[in-house]
């Protein structure tokens, strides 16, 4: 910065600054004036101006918009959606103009008299809400009032969420509404049926989904102000007389200096001890939304939906998710960024090739989105395959093989072989049955799936005589299981456990002359852990090994599960190869020879 006297004179001082802090100035200071280009996201800070302010021009980013609700606000959401429609070519391909309506819609061309409509098989736009039931909903259809409802709903006498939800797709331009708890007629068992059938073409359908990410309960509501950072810190900004050139690249015409405001939003504090504590790292798992399970394939399955987060407003859509109004949002990665492959929200898509790339990508994005949804909370227990059956609907028209219970056919012996985090916390199997021991639906907590190492071979230790699951709705082939089994012709090897206190895993021993291994390693290099699912099985010491595959490379294993004796047979039947296993956990060892040169003979084991 030059000579203090070769400096234009500062416009007049703002009563709010004090003489010394104004002559600074801060403009100067901060090195604004030494960029090039309009300012945005540093290392350690981002400078936001508000989009009204005479430093708009200089500053690209903007402040978070924090009155969600504002008619300025959904205008500027509107122009936003309206952008995705006219020029992504990648949403274009997925989302259908002119879809089917769903059965029942909310008409909100009067949001203070909405009403219930029969769509009638009529085809057109309608909107979608994503929200936390969270408490009973006394105002929900049943077959006692539907009747009353097609003719007028008292807005009174809905939760707040719902009457929000109302309120922005009438700001947004848009007529109809779907909701859950008024578009299905919740005492019907068949008409729940029949609509849970269709809720993968209700979201995948919808023009927009709305998203209240923000709300615990239907009763919050989620059009409420945001709180801003109580960590930014708002400057005064000296203007140049002459603004940015315009997009068109013609130069700005010069005007008289003015002062605007120019907002500092820390993204770190540190601290005396040398540490450092993040600030406004926006993470959508933390998200009351982010906790329900239904929720999760109401994300996943919305080609395009608008976020009303704890902070701000987001639009999500198949080609990027951003904040409305151009500010700043510095997130955690999470696993909420991902988006479905296009291929599944097309209703005509043809299936991918099994065995080549695009079927593993696939596959794999399946097991990514478990992972997610296997952390979330299901309202009713029961309803753990239910709630992401329209997902799971969605992946089996594209992957063309047998959903069984949460795992697929084409790739089973792979699937089988889900196993818990690696840490202290493990899973819950549930005390009502749900699933089969050896499906991820059979416990509570967040499962990580076998995922495909590129360029590693996994030559196949077992196979799989035959898998059944019993459906309770045969119609509802993605829904509710109350049986299955699992037969498969592997090696049985018996095992004890013992327990080794770090990370919950166990130490595996077997008879010295089953454990031949493939290179001629000492015993105490022998690497030979269990992870056992749930804390009510870490006291097993007698179980055995099924061993499924290997893992050739760089770095070679051989994994498989660990399983007890189940329940006897109704019949009473002891012989061994009639015997019920149930899974007890996994386990992943150094190759070993499993089978002594073939002396140890393959028998049919039993899983249920």
């Amino acid at each position: 910065m030059g000579p203090k006297n070769s400096r234009a004179p500062l416009p007049p001082k703002p009563s709010s600054v004090c003489q010394t802090c104004w002559e600074g100035p801060f403009a100067a200071h901060l090195g604004l004036f030494d960029q090039k280009k309009p300012l945005g996201r540093a290392k350690d800070r981002t400078l936001e101006g508000h989009q009204d302010d005479p430093a708009a021009p200089y500053i690209n980013a903007r402040s978070p918009i924090l009155d969600v609700g504002s008619l300025q606000s959904l205008s500027i959401a509107k122009a936003l959606i309206d952008e995705c429609v006219e020029t992504h070519e990648r949403c274009r391909k997925v989302v259908d103009p002119d879809p089917l309506l769903p059965t029942r819609l909310i008409d909100c061309v009067d949001p203070g008299f909405p009403r219930l409509v029969a769509t009638k098989g009529r085809r057109g736009s309608y909107l979608a809400l994503s929200y936390v039931w969270g408490e009973a909903q006394p105002h929900r259809t049943t077959t006692t009032n539907i009747s009353a409802y097609t003719n007028g709903i008292d807005p009174s006498v809905l939760p707040q969420t719902i009457r929000d939800a109302i309120r922005v797709t009438h700001g947004l331009g848009f007529r109809y509404l779907w909701a859950d708890s008024l578009c299905i007629i919740q005492d019907s068992d068949e008409d729940k049926r029949s609509e849970i059938g269709r809720m993968h073409r209700i979201y995948r359908s919808a023009h927009l989904t709305i998203i209240a990410a923000s709300a615990r309960r239907v009763s919050e509501g989620f059009l409420h102000t945001r709180r801003a950072s109580p960590y930014d810190i708002t400057l005064p900004f000296i203007c140049p007389r002459s603004p940015p050139a315009r997009a068109d690249g013609a130069a700005g015409e010069a005007s008289a200096r003015r002062v605007g405001e120019v907002c500092i939003h820390p993204q770190w504090i540190a601290r005396g001890d040398s540490s450092s504590t993040d600030l406004n790292y926006y993470d959508r798992n933390a998200e009351p939304i982010s906790a329900r399970g239904w929720c999760l394939q109401e994300l996943y399955m919305s080609p395009r939906a608008l976020i009303f987060t704890s902070e701000t407003l987001q639009l999500r859509c198949q080609t990027k998710t951003q904040n409305v109004g151009n500010a700043i949002c510095v997130t955690h990665a999470t696993a909420s960024e991902r988006t479905l492959p296009d291929a599944l929200f097309r209703p005509d898509a043809a299936p991918v090739e099994h065995g080549s790339e695009e079927w593993f990508d696939v596959h794999a994005r399946w097991g990514d989105i478990m992972k997610d949804y296997a952390l979330r909370a299901i309202g009713e227990p029961s309803d753990k395959l239910v709630a992401c059956g329209a997902i799971a609907e969605a992946f089996q028209r594209v992957l063309r093989s047998d959903y069984l219970a949460g795992l697929w056919r084409a790739r089973l012996l792979w699937d089988l072989l889900w196993h818990r985090a690696p840490s202290l916390i493990n899973l819950v199997r549930v005390a009502k049955y749900r699933a089969p021991s050896w499906s991820w639906a059979a416990v509570d907590g967040q499962v990580f799936m076998w995922r495909r190492q590129a360029f590693t071979e996994t030559p196949v230790l077992a196979e799989i005589v035959r898998c059944e699951v019993v459906l309770k709705d045969p119609e509802l082939r993605f829904g509710q299981v109350t049986g299955g089994y699992l037969l498969l012709r592997a090696v049985l090897v018996r095992c004890d456990l013992r327990r080794s206190g770090g990370w919950g895993w166990h130490e595996i021993a077997v008879e010295e002359d089953e454990a031949v291994l493939e290179e001629d390693k000492p015993e105490t290099h022998r690497r030979m852990m269990a992870f056992v699912d749930d804390e009510a099985d870490a006291g097993i010491e007698s179980a055995w090994l099924v061993p499924l595959l290997e893992r050739r490379g760089q770095y070679q294993s051989m994994h498989g599960l660990v399983v007890v004796l189940a329940e006897p047979e109704p019949d009473g039947t002891t012989a061994q190869n009639r015997k019920a296993y149930r899974r007890i956990g996994t386990f992943d060892t150094d190759i070993w020879d499993v089978r002594q040169g073939g002396r140890v003979p393959l028998a049919e084991i039993k899983l249920v």
